[in-house]
């Protein structure tokens, strides 16, 4: 029976997550990412010759659609959230010859030296009032 109860165990911490998203909440973020400075083939590309989109989905766990919320050729922008929500945020290149793959924040394997992390905009609600 101990055997039985560690190997659910084991499971449970096995099949979980090895990561946590942390959720910001601030309805006007500001992103800051790295400069794209090579193609798909791994040659040069000149930075300024690339684009950047900001792309916010819903918080519903597909990322099948989304929204770009901003664009520039710089490697941080401002913005603000659409409305209050929990979004996951990502970033995507593009040049004449195409567009990369989005970079999503809060997928580890895209952000080697960044925790994983998403956006939320909320408040809780009020105090209840009048209890009798």
């Amino acid at each position: 029976m101990k055997k039985l109860i560690l190997a659910i165990i084991l499971t449970a911490i096995l099949a979980a997550p090895a990561w946590a998203v942390d959720w910001i909440n601030n309805p006007a973020p500001t992103l800051v990412w790295d400069a794209v400075t090579q193609d798909v083939d791994g040659d040069p590309v000149d930075p300024g010759s690339v684009t950047y989109q900001v792309v916010l989905a819903e918080y519903d766990g597909a990322k099948v659609d989304y929204e770009v919320v901003a664009t520039t050729t710089d490697t941080t922008i401002s913005f603000n959230l659409p409305a209050k929500g929990i979004y996951y945020v990502g970033v995507r290149a593009y040049n004449e010859f195409g567009e990369s793959e989005i970079n999503w924040a809060d997928e580890p394997e895209d952000q080697p030296d960044v925790e994983p992390w998403g956006l939320r905009w909320g408040a809780p609600p009020r105090t209840p009032r009048n209890v009798q």
